[in-house]
């Protein structure tokens, strides 16, 4: 059970989370900004942390717009490493920590002499899948923003907002076009790179 309530982000479509979480940041009926005043009555120190009386619109485009894409797109893609990771722990063979038992270990340097090391291919594949998917982000940050129509400001255009805008909104094909072929070349650029390390760490 707890794991199906586990996946239930990853389960949910990409733009109902950008709607969902959208109405959520709004600044008088969002529930995020209703909670938080709610805390504040009662917690006065949260005035340290940025939360004051006066409600913020988290779509604004100032350092919080980040925040408010940030924080969504953790949700709704953190299931898939959990996943991964549950099934290396699973692959981990029980007698290594047992040896380490026997040598006295602690739990310190049996995660970081057996654990992490023997993750390594599984971290290895979720930083490049992590990296990819994060960069091509679009759809949370277009339905957020009134179905793209919405300018989330300097904090919160993504490039993949970016070249949307320019090619479909302002129909600047050049411009758009150039950002979509500078992006295909550094993406290869970093797989080029995360391969050589990859490598490594498969013959290591």
């Amino acid at each position: 059970m707890l794991r199906g309530l586990f996946l239930f982000p990853w389960i949910v479509p990409t733009f109902v989370v950008g709607m969902l979480w959208g109405f959520m940041w709004q600044k008088e009926t969002g529930i995020i900004n209703i909670i938080l005043y709610d805390i504040l009555q009662v917690h006065t120190w949260l005035g340290w942390l940025g939360v004051t009386a006066d409600k913020p619109f988290w779509l604004m485009g100032d350092p919080k717009t980040l925040a408010a894409i940030i924080i969504p797109t953790v949700w709704r893609g953190w299931p898939h490493p959990m996943l991964m990771l549950l099934a290396g722990l699973q692959g981990i063979p029980h007698d290594y920590y047992e040896a380490a038992d026997i040598d006295g270990a602690n739990g310190w340097r049996k995660f970081w002499y057996i654990t992490f090391p023997l993750l390594k291919p599984v971290w290895a594949i979720l930083l490049l899948f992590g990296l990819i998917f994060n960069v091509y982000a679009f759809n949370i940050v277009y339905m957020m923003f009134g179905n793209g129509a919405g300018f989330p400001g300097e904090w919160g255009d993504l490039l993949m907002t970016n070249i949307f805008r320019n090619s479909f909104q302002r129909w600047d094909f050049g411009t758009g076009a150039a950002l979509s072929f500078l992006l295909m070349v550094v993406m290869m650029v970093i797989v080029n790179f995360w391969y050589k390390f990859y490598k490594g760490v498969e013959e290591g």
